[in-house]
C-alpha cells in the first residue's frame, strides 16, 4: 500500500510492507505447549505436520501478497509515465501494453493467493490417531 509523503516540495511514495509470518505463529503459547507436554506423557506425539503446514502457508500467502503489491504498482507507475507521454509514443504503447500484461498476473497471484489461503493439509501427512507413529 502506497501512501504520498510530502518532502520538501516535492511528493515521494512510501511503501508500507506487512511482515509475510507473524511473531505468534513462532511463539506457541504457553496452553499449547502444556497440551503437548501432557500429549507426550500420555504417550501421544503431537502433531507437528499441521504446524509447520501452517507456517508454510502463511510464509506463502504473505509472499504472493508482497509480490502481487510489488507487481501492481510497478504495473501503475508504467502506465502513469506511458500516458504522461515522456517517451515516444510507440515506446508509451508498448509501456502501456505491458503494464496491463503485468496487471494480468497480479490477478492471477490473487486467485494463487486465494487458492492458498483456502488450502488444507494433505490427509496423508496427518497423523492418525491412537498409533505411535
Amino acid at each position: 500500500m502506497a501512501r504520498p509523503v510530502l518532502l520538501g516540495s516535492a511528493m515521494v511514495k512510501k511503501t508500507v510492507r506487512q511482515s509475510a509470518i507473524t511473531p505468534e505463529v513462532f511463539y506457541p503459547s504457553l496452553s499449547d505447549i502444556e497440551r503437548d507436554v501432557a500429549d507426550a506423557q500420555a504417550g501421544k506425539r503431537p502433531d507437528f505436520a499441521l504446524t509447520w503446514f501452517e507456517i508454510d502457508r502463511s510464509s506463502m500467502a504473505g509472499q504472493l501478497r508482497n509480490l502481487r503489491r510489488a507487481i501492481e504498482e510497478s504495473a501503475t507507475e508504467m502506465e502513469m509515465v506511458a500516458a504522461e507521454r515522456v517517451f515516444s509514443k510507440s515506446l508509451s504503447r508498448a509501456l502501456t501494453r505491458r503494464a496491463r500484461t503485468l496487471q494480468r498476473v497480479a490477478n492471477d497471484l490473487n486467485y494463487l493467493l486465494r487458492l492458498v489461503a483456502r488450502a488444507q493439509i494433505p490427509k496423508a501427512t496427518r497423523l492418525k490417531p491412537g498409533r505411535g507413529n
